[in-house]
């Protein structure tokens, strides 16, 4: 890190000398904070920053949907593993190799779709 006096370069956070304000009403904050969280944000402070920095990148609706597909791609791998599972311990005894490779195929475009959605809501 750098230390006063060195002539290292400093960090962006203090680089930010500018602030931008706005008063609201508290019932336009209470609708600012609805809607940071309906868009998945934490709080409303990570909201209004990807506003500032412009990394709104998704609708918010958008957005929500993405976070619940992540959430049922993980529930759809959980079955995939599940029949393989079944398979290699030979509880399902007539698997042809075709099929055997569709879910390998299967179980790898789970995956990454679910590291396309993640990347897209970052």
């Amino acid at each position: 890190m750098a230390q006063a006096g060195d002539g290292g370069p400093r960090s962006n956070r203090r680089r930010a000398t500018r602030r931008l304000c706005r008063r609201v009403t508290p019932e336009a904050e209470d609708r600012f904070k609805a809607r940071a969280a309906a868009a998945g944000f934490a709080n409303a402070q990570d909201y209004l920053a990807s506003f500032i920095d412009g990394d709104i990148r998704l609708h918010e609706a958008t957005r929500k949907d993405l976070i619940r597909s992540v959430g049922e791609l993980g529930k759809i791998g959980s079955n995939v593993n599940q029949i393989a599972k079944a398979v290699n311990e030979g509880r399902i005894r007539s698997i042809d190799a075709h099929s055997a490779g569709v879910l390998d195929t299967l179980r790898e475009k789970i995956e990454e779709l679910g590291q396309e959605i993640r990347q897209a809501l970052r």
